[in-house]
């Protein structure tokens, strides 16, 4: 049996980054610019890795990948 904990940072992204353009989903290894970025996990479970959004402070821009297992 697999023990899965709620996320308390999901759904809460939009009120940690106001103003950010959202840039949408972005898979298979595709990539929006070479600034060092930030990683927020919002999925619904802890250390599920289904909702990855990576963050670059420098274009103010943000976008999710899936990363399910």
């Amino acid at each position: 049996m697999t023990f899965r904990s709620p996320n308390p940072k999901h759904g809460k992204f939009s009120e940690v980054y106001p103003g950010y353009e959202d840039c949408g989903w972005l898979n298979g290894g595709a990539k929006m610019c070479d600034h060092p970025k930030q990683e927020y996990d919002n999925s619904f479970y802890i250390m599920r890795g289904t909702d990855i959004i990576y963050i670059c402070l420098t274009c103010k821009k943000y976008w999710h990948v899936d990363m399910s297992d």
